[in-house]
């Protein structure tokens, strides 16, 4: 991170920060609909606490979070504990087995990936783990998903998101995702509830 700031170029940065200055949505934070997560730091320079305050008070339901001690790169800073708190975020009240989502009267259908059809994981040769999501039959909305893959961590807030905006495993399954990731393996477990993912070449995501 050192080297990469010693060699960003003055007049780039400037220019940057210019641009930064000049612009100001502050009137349209109470227009975000979105469930939305504000980590911040209260020794953060550029982003002061009344700052981060302003923000979360503005934005409808907004929940703050803080990561201390840390200045403006909080989340290198303590990646772990900022990790947690997005998982938290993202996973509270969302996401359900498949036996959670019977007991709340939903009839489940699920889909089951092994990482052995995820690009990435074949690439990597680790091939270990699978990926689970659960819907409601009725109306399609995914209500739960489970991934046990290495970089799981990291798909699994996408997953919880979707979850959490009501995304159908049909919309999740036409989107386009990086290749050669892992949370690729999402969209070839949505295309499992209805197609053989196995069948479709190693490059159709």
């Amino acid at each position: 991170m050192d080297e990469a700031i010693r060699n960003f170029a003055p007049r780039s940065f400037a220019a940057a920060a210019a641009a930064m200055c000049a612009l100001n949505t502050t009137q349209r934070l109470p227009q975000i609909k979105a469930p939305t997560l504000i980590i911040g730091t209260p020794d953060d320079p550029g982003a002061p606490r009344e700052v981060t305050e302003m923000m979360a008070r503005m934005i409808p339901n907004a929940t703050l979070s803080w990561l201390e001690p840390a200045r403006h790169l909080s989340s290198l800073e303590h990646p772990n504990r900022f990790n947690e708190l997005v998982r938290a975020f993202c996973i509270v009240e969302a996401c359900l087995t498949e036996a959670e989502a019977r007991a709340q009267g939903i009839d489940p259908k699920t889909s089951v990936l092994s990482l052995g059809n995820v690009p990435r994981a074949l690439a990597a040769r680790d091939t270990r783990g699978l990926i689970k999501l659960v819907a409601d039959s009725a109306t399609k909305k995914l209500v739960g998903a489970h991934i046990l893959a290495p970089e799981g961590a990291d798909s699994i807030q996408t997953a919880a998101i979707a979850i959490k905006q009501g995304m159908a495993y049909t919309d999740l399954g036409e989107m386009i995702f990086p290749y050669l990731t892992t949370v690729e393996g999402l969209k070839l477990a949505a295309q499992t509830f209805d197609m053989d993912v196995s069948m479709l070449s190693c490059c159709a995501g």
